[in-house]
């Protein structure tokens, strides 16, 4: 884009569509820088190369709005799988025939398994004829896109739905999408939600209905005002109980001096003696 196109020559197309011919690269830019759009190289690979006159930012817009809604419209085919035995019951059968059935009508393949055990291999025309009988009852909504083959111990057929039926699902799922209004949510002009009311019962005949006290709500707490500090209750000391003192007993009694000298005297003289 731009100065970076190596070529020398370019076949140079206007931005209405109209070829102007084989110019040189500067002319071709010049041309584009006057009308104040870019020099888009479209084809590098021609001799020469091709390049149109375009306004780059508002093409890369409509590319990316095109590809959104091409995203929108497709939808992913899925594959759901079917299996059976060779010899499953009739009713066994039709419950599968009809999971079938549902997965054609939403669009979706059907990959149909029959599994062998042992030596029921051998018996390999069963489930061919199986498969053929649930391809004939599903035929309306899907058609065979890989016929029955044998794979190992399984036997595998690929059904897919028909185009038709797949666009009617497509337009299902976008009627599906799209956004639903309740109107019984939704009311009035401004398109308000209301809010469900519970409802009031209705007073007997002769009665007169007696309003219900509704409680009176706490003021809210102002900004500015402080937390009033409540004072804390405090555990009373409780007076520990004390044994009551002894009386004193002779033990604690003193001797008298008089005794005290008697005594000292006595052992002096025992002392003396020996």
């Amino acid at each position: 884009m731009n100065e970076a196109i190596r070529a020398r020559e370019v076949r140079l197309i206007d931005a209405t569509g109209e070829q102007v011919g084989i110019v040189p690269l500067r002319e071709a830019l010049r041309i584009a820088y006057e009308r104040g759009l870019d020099l888009v190289e479209v084809a590098p690979t021609a001799r020469p190369a091709v390049c149109r006159i375009l306004d780059y930012g508002k093409f890369k817009y409509e590319q990316s709005k095109k590809d959104r809604e091409a995203r929108k419209k497709q939808r992913l085919v899925g594959v759901k799988e079917v299996k059976m035995r060779p010899n499953i019951e009739d009713h066994d059968y039709e419950v599968k025939a009809r999971g079938a059935l549902r997965f054609l009508g939403e669009g979706n393949k059907v990959k149909a398994t029959i599994m062998f055990r042992g030596r029921e291999i051998v018996h390999a025309d069963l489930a061919r004829k199986l498969l053929d009988r649930l391809a004939e009852q599903v035929k309306a909504v899907g058609m065979i896109e890989r016929m029955p083959k044998v794979e190992g111990h399984n036997m595998v057929m690929v059904i897919a739905s028909r185009a038709d039926v797949r666009a009617d699902v497509r337009a299902d799922v976008r009627a599906v999408q799209e956004p639903r209004v309740d109107r019984a949510v939704r009311g009035g002009a401004g398109g308000e939600a209301q809010v469900a009311q519970p409802p009031v019962p209705k007073a007997a005949e002769g009665t007169t209905a007696t309003p219900t006290a509704t409680p009176a709500a706490r003021p809210a707490a102002k900004a500015d005002e402080k937390p009033v500090a409540r004072p804390v209750a405090r555990p009373v000391a409780r007076p520990v109980a004390r044994p009551a003192a002894k009386p004193a007993g002779k033990a604690d009694e003193k001797p008298a001096p008089d005794k005290l000298a008697g005594v000292a005297a006595a052992v002096g003289s025992q002392a003396e003696e020996g």
